[in-house]
């Protein structure tokens, strides 16, 4: 059994580490599409702010949204635990006819992105503690 560590989704990460990377999406995510977009939401811890007598004042969304066009939408259902960023971004590129270098960039700051909105958690192996880590904050739920 493997140990996970959680780390900061800022932490400096080489490019070959994040191309070996797999893109996981939070179990918590839910999808909506409506009108040719989708809406990906993750529940949100509830903050003492959220309470009443304050939320009678002000009502506060229990979600996290992000509305999602057709390369969004490309990319997130290609973050399933299965493919790594390389064959991610490599698919991609050739949808969208740019450079391997172009995409990367496109994709790599999407993907982080939903990291630090708390919707993606990107997996790798950490070859000095031989235990699988992740760069995302702790999941919600």
């Amino acid at each position: 059994m493997s140990v996970t560590t959680k780390i900061n989704p800022d932490t400096p990460v080489s490019i070959p580490q994040i191309l070996d990377a797999v893109p996981t999406r939070n179990s918590a995510a839910e999808q909506v599409h409506k009108n040719g977009s989708m809406i990906v939401r993750v529940p949100m811890r509830k903050r003492w702010y959220m309470n009443p007598p304050v939320s009678w004042l002000f009502p506060f969304s229990r979600y996290r949204r992000i509305s999602l066009d057709t390369p969004g939408q490309e990319v997130w259902e290609a973050c399933d635990g299965m493919h790594t960023m390389e064959q991610i971004i490599d698919k991609f590129a050739v949808r969208h006819f740019l450079s391997f270098h172009e995409a990367r960039l496109s994709v790599m700051e999407f993907v982080r992105q939903l990291m630090r909105r708390g919707m993606l958690v990107l997996v790798g192996y950490n070859e000095s503690s031989g235990n699988y880590t992740s760069g995302k904050r702790e999941v919600v739920g």
